[in-house]
C-alpha cells in the first residue's frame, strides 16, 4: 500500500517522535507519555490515514470529565477526544492516497500526540484511570 510507505518515509524524515513499531496494520509512535498509531484504511472508497492514541485507560467518565473534554473539542482545530469502551482516546483522519504530503501529515501527527501527552496525566489525576504508557509498557 503506498500510503503506508509514505507514512513510514514521513514519520523517518522529520525524526520527532521515537517509532516503537511498524506492523502490518499500523505504526506506532511514541511522544513523552502518549502513545500514537497510525494506519491507512479504506473510507467512501478512499484512502484515509487515521491517528489514534489511548489517552486514558479505566477513566471515571463523569459529568466533569464529559465536560471537559468537550469544552477542549470546541477549542481544537483539528482532532477530537473520544470514548472508546473503557478508555478516552483522542483521533484524527485525514485524507490520503494522493492527497497525502508531508505537512498535513506532520502537523496531524503533532496534534495527537501533543494532546494525548498533555492530558493524558491531567485526566488520570483527575478522574483515575491509566496513561496508555502505563497501560501499555
Amino acid at each position: 500500500m503506498l500510503t503506508k510507505t509514505k507514512i513510514i518515509e514521513y514519520l523517518k524524515k522529520q525524526n520527532r517522535y521515537k517509532i516503537d513499531s511498524i506492523d502490518k496494520d499500523h505504526i506506532t509512535i511514541r511522544k513523552g507519555s502518549a502513545i500514537v498509531t497510525v494506519h491507512s484504511k479504506k473510507f467512501l472508497q478512499k484512502e484515509w490515514v487515521e491517528f489514534n492514541s489511548l489517552v486514558v485507560k479505566n477513566a471515571d467518565v463523569d459529568k466533569k470529565l464529559m465536560r471537559m473534554i468537550l469544552d477542549i473539542n470546541y477549542k481544537l482545530p483539528i482532532g477530537a477526544f473520544g470514548l472508546q469502551k473503557d478508555s478516552i482516546v483522542f483521533k484524527h483522519t485525514i485524507l490520503a492516497g494522493d492527497h497525502l504530503n508531508y505537512e498535513d501529515f506532520s502537523i496531524a501527527l503533532m496534534v495527537v500526540a501533543s494532546i494525548s501527552d498533555k492530558y493524558d496525566d491531567i485526566i488520570a489525576n483527575q478522574h483515575g484511570g491509566t496513561t496508555a504508557l502505563t497501560t501499555i509498557f
